[in-house]
């Protein structure tokens, strides 16, 4: 965690404007919150949001959003998966495209990478993310990333109720069905650096499976119908 808020504090040290900080504990029974503490007492641009269950990742990002308070909202994993120099880059692209109201971060659209992987994550993320894009009118490449930046205006116009990862999913649904405009820039997604990856086959399936029932019915009877 250390780590992870030097590099974001790294890449924000030549941003022109206000920022804050808000790393989510998400009732760890480390030393996660001892290690934030003295972070917010460095540096008065961090301000830690923290409750004592351990909640998932939905509940986490909620959190983080509702302590937020700038006119954009980025929101990025602590395991260092992405580069926090992309912060700047979906930042920009708000100030230059004042007709987009939220960037996704993609791995998987033309220009993005992935880099050293687990095959058995990859795969499952790239179906998923494949049949996805089948079924969003806007065609995204990347649906279930954490790293975004939004519009205020967007996360506040939307009530979330989501706990898990599939919080990126509601997220992207219910802003799509408001009216919002997304917008994809490239990205390159590595292995995490930090901690212990809590990817699970099952659960991303069917989340991925059931969003994609959601949006488009079809898929299903399609599939009822034509498979053996």
């Amino acid at each position: 965690m250390e780590e992870s808020l030097r590099r974001v504090e790294e890449a924000l040290s030549g941003f022109e404007g206000s920022y804050e900080i808000i790393p989510v504990n998400d009732g760890s029974t480390d030393r996660t919150l001892e290690v934030l503490a003295k972070a917010a007492a460095r540096n008065k641009k961090v301000k830690v949001a923290t409750y004592t269950r351990n909640m998932g990742r939905g509940k986490a990002l909620r959190t983080g959003f509702k302590a937020s308070s700038g006119a954009v909202i980025v929101s990025i994993d602590a395991d260092l998966s992405y580069d926090p120099k992309y912060i700047i880059d979906l930042i920009e692209m708000l100030k230059i495209e004042e007709d987009i109201d939220f960037v996704l971060a993609s791995p998987y659209m033309p220009g993005g990478g992935v880099e050293n992987i687990p095959f058995s994550r990859l795969w499952i993320s790239k179906l998923g993310n494949k049949i996805l894009r089948f079924t969003m009118p806007n065609r995204i490449y990347t649906s279930t990333g954490i790293f975004r930046a939004y519009r205020k205006q967007v996360l506040d116009s939307i009530e979330l109720e989501s706990e898990g990862k599939e919080i990126h999913l509601e997220i992207l649904s219910k802003a799509l069905a408001l009216g919002f405009r997304v917008k994809e820039v490239p990205a390159i997604l590595t292995r995490r650096k930090k901690g212990k990856s809590k990817f699970k086959f099952r659960r991303t399936a069917t989340s991925h499976l059931i969003f994609s029932v959601f949006e488009k019915p079809m898929i299903l009877f399609g599939f009822l119908v034509f498979s053996p």
